[in-house]
């Protein structure tokens, strides 16, 4: 079904971006909370 492909391309690509932004924020919370560590 070409449809479910695309589908699963979008839901693929929805996750692929939701876990990139996940890391993404997890990495600036970090050097954040390290920079106040080192600030402090």
């Amino acid at each position: 079904n070409h449809k479910t492909s695309i589908n699963r391309i979008l839901g693929i690509r929805n996750l692929v971006t939701t876990t990139y932004w996940d890391i993404t924020a997890y990495q600036v919370e970090t050097t954040y909370q390290v920079t106040n560590i080192y600030l402090l």
